[in-house]
């Protein structure tokens, strides 16, 4: 974060506004393709402010960062920076060779070749001409020293050309005249041009149409190098012919010859394989993601969808492992949910971008996650009932009446790899040193994984055998020395043991077997298992439990507020239900009324006319009188009654259709009445149901519900509250992870024998697997991942230490200090895994790009792909991680906004006034301070912090004023008996090595403190780690 403010201030200085160069013009002698290389592209008035949009294409983009790559070359300051190791320099400046008269000879037990530098070009000219031909827009621009080494050979005693691939060539001394050429796109051409290059190097060297190979002489190397030179185009450019040879000793006994000197990126040959792979269309998911060929399901911002912050906090995404901790401290919020979202990972390849400014838990959450993938694969584990039914016979060969055996092991126990990895080599060691140190567990915690050796190890108290360093040769040389050999307290002697190949009664009370009290018999390693695999199965059920109901609850709170709304909307439903049956029931009565009114009019009607017809007159008495008054009378008076008869009649049947209608509709009304009646019901059971389910089900301390009343927190608040996972349920899941490493040990002494034989045929043979094993290449590295569970490299090693590996070998990728490596430096380790989390902040110390950044734009627009995007140091592994995750974050930031992956905002380092200032210029004002303010004896005798304005002069940024004030703050704390613990961070180098040297000169250290000579190169400096 420190790093972060001073960069900004000196962003806003008007010195820096003053130093930055102007793009040059045609009067400069910009001509030709550097002028077009500045002159932007002229476009229609219209779309003048429409940015230019990328094609991005995954191919695309890996060969503009081979181009990249092709122009960083490796670099020494001295010959003896090549001679590390079981390396010597060797003078052939006078034209004498070691193998001139005879073999060379070599150190007992030993056999020597030697390393011939052909020729070398100085690095500061060269690069200098590529800033003056395309200039560097750059306030602070990385230094470029040293010497590149255009091509080397790789000879026996004899001087004869050794090994596979004996002649190798620096990829800068072609590229270094393309690119001041300007055929920028073609510099992506050099795997191509490599082994043209390499056929005629070795005809000069007049060995390849030899049948009988002959030893190399002066005259050939004079002859090669100067051909070398001038088919680069070299000519100008100062290079040095041959004056040293790198002397590199082997054990005799090993059938291998040494690698060759480095000479080009670490990254070239990774990124040619995966341009062929990303040709077929096969990229692995990881790096298709990575490179944004495949875009995330949804992308959910955590700081502003409430939902979907939820979500990622849900209980049956809770791992069940955790790393084990002190009660006291509890995860924040956010790195909760950033945990869960790692171990969503586990349902299929992905990856997943934390942001993590510094103090904010990156080291916690790589720690909880380890444990969580160590818990996944003791279940997986814990399916056998016999450990050494994992793994099935895969080779085997009879050698001198020995059957040798290699195995491959059950799918379901791989994919639990994890890798860490970093540009940074103390971000590697940090990691690999502190998660098997005593201090990454409570102090009371009994806990412990093959103690003895971890300690070995780390060269300090280790309470397990966690990390493995490997990566470079030197570094998995010394793990092979202590780790394996027939040292007692090595692995191999403890697999011998377990196994009951070698005698235990002959092992040393110093040994390993003995200080981890291992089983004596394979029956003893057998009821060992049995008895952890029935504990493990024991706490992961309950675990598993507790978290089903905390889930169940989760889910209820959720339904809840939707249930009693339905409950609110069946009740109206019912309410209109019932309402509406009783309307049709006052008017079926209404109607039933009349219809009884409508009867008894027709019977009156009918009574009167039956009444009528009995005085009708009869035939006879009709036919005599005929026409008599009486007859007429009768029948005026029939014809109304029998008018009134048939009106009657009818209204009667109008009243009963009527009725029989108003009782159809009723029934129904009534039907509906129950059937609402009943839907109420039911929705109210439901509800009361799901209440008492959300009585039942207890929250204990340190934890809350996530509800709405949760969400509505203020912001820091809710960023510091741990949801759903009270202290209990914590210290279960700590409980979890203990008994599943006991897992781990009793499956390793369970399954010895076989394990021995696939570690020995990886780590005894130096990581070296022969091409008749290539095929069980995973499966060994898998059990050596199953016995020591994190392996860390830089990314600068893993070409040549997994070089070999199909493509998602491994399970898991975990990247630390992201924001440090360019963009590329990832894609060889993507390749081999199946899943990342990648973890850093772009906001601090950015990648180191010693190319001019007018030259990688300008490479990166060659193949349409975008600057902005995917070019350092704008670029970094965690921008484009941060891309390619389902959930991110959007700072606001003067110029607009910024968006991240998964966020961490609680931070536990800086104090004031520092963490106010780059949480305000940084980070929106969304930082949380959760440090805890303690004294400082040094605040005590400077006082508080403050601004302090130092007039003066400049020379280069540094000021010698600045300096003295730095003394005297020194000489202050001196002279009030008070330590300087404290760090001097600048941004600008000049700064840093002026301040350096001054207070070297000046020896206000000397009696002060322990080292006063590395003290100043220690604690002053642009990016000195873990500045509070």
């Amino acid at each position: 974060m420190e790093v972060e403010v001073m960069q900004t201030l000196a962003r806003l200085s008007p010195e820096a506004e003053q130093e930055r160069p102007a793009p040059p013009s045609q009067a400069e002698g910009a001509t030709g393709d550097r002028d077009r290389l500045w002159s932007p592209p002229v476009a229609p008035p219209d779309s003048a402010h429409r940015p230019k949009i990328y094609a991005n294409r995954p191919k695309d983009v890996l060969a503009a960062w081979s181009a990249l790559e092709v122009l960083s070359p490796q670099t020494y300051d001295r010959p003896i920076d090549l001679a590390k190791g079981d390396r010597a320099i060797v003078s052939i400046s006078d034209g004498r060779l070691p193998w001139d008269r005879g073999p060379a000879s070599s150190r007992p037990r030993q056999k020597i070749y030697f390393h011939i530098v052909l020729a070398t070009i100085p690095a500061a000219p060269a690069f200098a001409a590529l800033i003056d031909r395309f200039k560097d827009s750059r306030l602070e621009r990385p230094s470029v020293k040293g010497d590149v080494v255009l091509a080397s050979l790789l000879v026996d005693k004899e001087g004869i050309l050794a090994g596979e691939a004996p002649v190798s060539l620096s990829a800068f001394g072609w590229g270094l005249p393309v690119a001041l050429g300007g055929s920028l796109k073609d510099l992506a051409a050099w795997t191509q041009q490599e082994p043209r290059l390499i056929e005629g190097l070795t005809k000069q060297l007049g060995v390849s149409s030899t049948e009988t190979p002959v030893p190399l002489t002066w005259e050939a190397l004079q002859r090669a190098s100067s051909w070398l030179v001038d088919t680069l185009g070299l000519s100008g450019h100062q290079v040095s012919g041959p004056t040293f040879a790198v002397a590199h000793y082997l054990y005799y006994t090993l059938r291998i010859v040494p690698d060759p000197l480095l000479l080009n990126s670490f990254y070239l040959r990774d990124l040619a394989k995966a341009r062929e792979i990303a040709n077929k269309g096969e990229l692995p998911k990881a790096l298709s993601l990575y490179l944004g060929s495949q875009k995330p399901a949804a992308r959910r911002d955590l700081l502003k969808d409430d939902a979907a912050l939820e979500a990622s906090l849900a209980p049956a995404d809770v791992p069940l492992g955790r790393w084990p901790t002190p009660a006291s401290h509890t995860p924040a919020l956010l790195q909760q949910a950033a945990f869960n979202s790692a171990g969503r990972l586990s349902g299929g390849p992905g990856i997943l971008g934390v942001n993590g400014p510094p103090g904010t838990g990156k080291s916690t959450l790589l720690r909880d996650i380890v444990a969580d993938l160590l818990t996944r694969r003791a279940t997986a584990m814990c399916a056998f009932t016999d450990p050494t039914q994992a793994f099935k016979v895969g080779w085997t060969k009879r050698a001198k009446g020995e059957t040798q055996e290699l195995h491959a092991l059950d799918a379901s126990l791989r994919g639990f790899e994890m890798i860490v990895a970093s540009s940074n080599n103390k971000a590697v060691e940090n990691v690999s040193a502190e998660m098997p140190s005593m201090q990454a567990i409570p102090g009371d915690s009994l806990l412990r994984y093959f103690a003895p050796l971890a300690s070995d190890l780390l060269d300090r108290e280790a309470w397990g055998l966690m990390t493995a360093v490997l990566g470079n040769a030197s570094n998995r040389s010394a793990f092979r020395k202590k780790f394996w050999g027939d040292s007692p307290r090595s692995l191999e002697r403890y697999l011998k043991q377990v196994s009951g190949i070698a005698p235990r009664e002959d092992g040393s009370p110093e040994g390993l077997a003995e200080l981890c009290s291992a089983p004596s018999t394979p029956k003893e390693a057998q009821d060992r298992w049995e008895r952890a695999r029935k504990h493990f199965k024991q706490l992961s059920s309950a675990c598993s439990t507790r978290l089903s109901q905390l889930e169940n609850l989760r889910r209820a709170l959720i339904q809840l507020p939707k249930l009693r709304e339905e409950e609110k909307a069946k009740r109206q439903q019912h309410l209109e239900a019932s309402s509406h049956a009783n309307q049709a029931q006052s008017l079926l009565a209404a109607l039933v009324r009349d219809t009884q009114t409508a009867t008894l009019a027709l019977q009156q009607c009918e009574t009167a006319l039956s009444h009528h017809a009995q005085k009708r007159p009869s035939f006879f008495s009709l036919r005599r009188l005929f026409g008599a008054q009486s007859a007429k009378s009768w029948e005026v008076t029939h014809g109304p009654l029998k008018h009134q008869a048939d009106i009657a009649k009818t209204a009667r049947g109008i009243a009963v259709e009527a009725q029989s209608k108003a009782d159809g509709l009723a029934r129904a009304a009534g039907q509906q009445a129950v059937i609402a009646s009943q839907e109420l019901e039911k929705a109210s059971k439901k509800r009361e149901a799901t209440e008492q389910q959300c009585h039942e089900v207890q929250i204990g301390a340190g934890a809350h519900v996530l509800d709405e009343h949760f969400l509505s927190l203020p912001h820091e608040q809710k960023q510091l509250a741990v949801p759903w996972l009270d202290s209990e349920l914590q210290k279960l899941r700590m409980e979890v992870f203990e008994a599943a490493m006991e897992v781990h040990r009793a499956f390793i002494d369970a399954a010895a024998k076989p394990l021995l034989h696939n570690i020995n045929a990886l780590v005894g043979g130096n990581f070296n697997i022969p091409p008749d094993r290539q095929h069980l290449s995973g499966h060994l590295w898998s059990s050596l991942f199953l016995v020591v569970p994190v392996i860390s490299t830089t990314f600068a090693s893993v070409e040549r230490m997994l070089g070999r590996l199909p493509q998602e070998t491994f399970g898991w990728l975990l990247v630390d200090e992201a924001g440090q490596a360019t963009p590329q430096a990832v894609v060889g380790a993507l390749l081999r895994c199946q899943r990342a989390v990648v973890v850093g902040d772009p906001q601090q110390v950015e990648p180191v790009v010693p190319l001019p950044d007018v030259l990688t734009a300008a490479v990166l627009r060659e193949f349409d792909a975008d600057p902005d995007k995917f070019g350092a140091p704008n670029a970094s592994v965690q921008t484009l991680a941060d891309e390619a995750g389902d959930y991110c974050a959007t700072f606001d930031t003067a110029g607009g906004f910024r968006t991240v992956g998964s966020p961490l905002l609680v931070h536990r380092r800086c104090a004031s006034p520092m963490f106010e200032i780059s949480n305000t210029i940084a980070y929106g004002g969304l930082m949380v301070q959760a440090k805890p303010p303690k004294g400082s004896s040094i605040r005590d005798v400077l006082g508080n912090s403050h601004w302090i304005d130092v007039l003066g002069s400049a020379r280069d940024k540094f000021s010698p004023e600045e300096g003295q004030q730095l003394l005297l703050f020194l000489r202050t704390l001196r002279n009030n008996a008070v330590l300087p613990d404290l760090y001097i961070v600048t941004p600008f180098v000049a700064v840093q090595d002026g301040l350096r040297e001054l207070v070297k000169q000046d020896g206000v250290l000397q009696g002060w403190v322990e080292n006063a000579s590395k003290w100043p190169s220690e604690r002053i400096g642009t990016d000195t780690p873990r500045v509070s």
